[in-house]
Formats: C-alpha cells, sequence, structure tokens
C-alpha cells in the first residue's frame, strides 16, 4: 500500500517481489518463507496471522469491487470519500471477531520462546500497526452503536476510543510533522511522510468526514485511556 506499513503489509510486498522475479512461484509457500525469516520461532502463528488479514482484506474487496462494478467508477477518478459508508466498510473488515482472532494470533507470536532481537523488533512493528488498525474498527463498531441509540451510554465509550486514537497518533509523531522512529530501529519509519493528521479524527483518507456534525457532542467528553504505557513502548 501506499503507506508502507512494512508490519502488516510486509508479506506482500516480499511475495510481490519474489513473483515478478519468478512468475511460477506459489505465493502460499513463499508466505511461509516469509514468516519463517521474519519470525523465526514466531513463525506458526504469524502465518497463521497474516492468513486471517488476508479474509479480512477479501471481504473488503468484495464490497469495494462491487461498488465499483455498481457505479462504474474509473479507478483514476475514484476517492474513498465517494463510498456511501466508508467508517461501516472498515467496521466490518475488523469486525469484533476479526479484532479479536488477529489480536490473539499477534499476541501469541509474541509470547514465543527464544526470539530474538530482531524478530522481536519486527513483531513490535506489527502490533504498532495493528493498534491503529484495531482501534479504528472499534471506532467504527461504538460509532454504530452511538448512531442507534444515542446518549451517554454509548457516547463515552465512542468518545474513549477518539481519545485513543488522538493520544495513539499524536505519540508516533514529534510536534513538527515529523515521525518518531523506533528507539532500536531508527532506519524503521512509522507511517511513512504523512503530515501531522488533522481535525477531530487526523486520517490521511477520512472515513468520518461529514458525520461529525452529527455526533452529538454535548454528551460527549473526551477521556483518554491511552496511558498504557505497552501500547505505546515501540515509539521513541
Amino acid at each position: 500500500g501506499y503507506g508502507e506499513l512494512h508490519g502488516m503489509e510486509g508479506p506482500g510486498y516480499y511475495v510481490f517481489n519474489r513473483v515478478l522475479m519468478d512468475p511460477k512461484a506459489d505465493p502460499d509457500k513463499l508466505l511461509t518463507e516469509y514468516c519463517e525469516r521474519t519470525f523465526g520461532p514466531a513463525a506458526k502463528p504469524m502465518r497463521a496471522f497474516y492468513a486471517a488479514l488476508d479474509d479480512r482484506i477479501k471481504v473488503y474487496e468484495s464490497i469495494y469491487g462491487a461498488y465499483l462494478r455498481k457505479t462504474k467508477v474509473i479507478e483514476g477518478d475514484f476517492s474513498y470519500e465517494s463510498l456511501p459508508d466508508v467508517l461501516g466498510l472498515i467496521g466490518t473488515v475488523y469486525d469484533a471477531a476479526a479484532r479479536a482472532r488477529l489480536g490473539g494470533l499477534l499476541e501469541s507470536a509474541i509470547a514465543t520462546p527464544g526470539l530474538g532481537p530482531k524478530e522481536k523488533r519486527r513483531l513490535q512493528l506489527v502490533r504498532l500497526e495493528f493498534t491503529y488498525a484495531k482501534n479504528l474498527g472499534t471506532i467504527a463498531e461504538l460509532h454504530k452503536k452511538y448512531l442507534a441509540a444515542p446518549g451517554q451510554a454509548t457516547a463515552l465509550p465512542f468518545a474513549d476510543a477518539l481519545a485513543f486514537r488522538n493520544t495513539f497518533l499524536d505519540r508516533l509523531y514529534d510536534g513538527k510533522d515529523r515521525p518518531r522512529r523506533l528507539p532500536d530501529w531508527p532506519e524503521m519509519q512509522l507511517f511513512r511522510d504523512y503530515a501531522q493528521w488533522t481535525g477531530n479524527n487526523r486520517l490521511p483518507v477520512n472515513p468520518l468526514k461529514g458525520q461529525s456534525s452529527k455526533w452529538n457532542w454535548a454528551t460527549i467528553r473526551t477521556r483518554s485511556r491511552s496511558d498504557n504505557a505497552e501500547d505505546f513502548a515501540e515509539v521513541a
């Protein structure tokens, strides 16, 4: 992807380039090879993680593809904001069951005995990127619940998820629109060159645009539960 997420999208870059060199190569075997070379002892749970992630991407492709066929949108003229319900799409891809399965596999990999320093750093990179995706899926779910039954009971969890997101993004950047580096991996740049994301939601492609005016902000007080050191320990 254009974000160059080397943690969650790493297999895509590896398999794509290997198939360019050898069109007859087996993508499934290449995925196994990638996981073994990248994560060592944690190869098995990480292969399952990427397989589960691929299943969710297929859900996205089925919805996205159906929309393009229906509207006959030319790829060059397409923007995500033209989709009728982008946040709903994200919530479908990263629903609660998917978040739980992906998170469980990832934590199982991180807990694998015998990991080397490089393998640990790579897993922490995946965890950092997955935290971003998991939170966005949570926001989508809580937003849907809030719209179905506006009120404090649904607004506060939704506000918590947004507060977590804003703090998470703030800690990825240094205050001068420059992404922070991983302390033990300075060559790795998080989320590439995206500037500090502006607005309430700070999204490069903003699925919340046009909806915030509908939110009953008077019932929402900003609360942050994002001081958990584990969520940000990987960022310098």
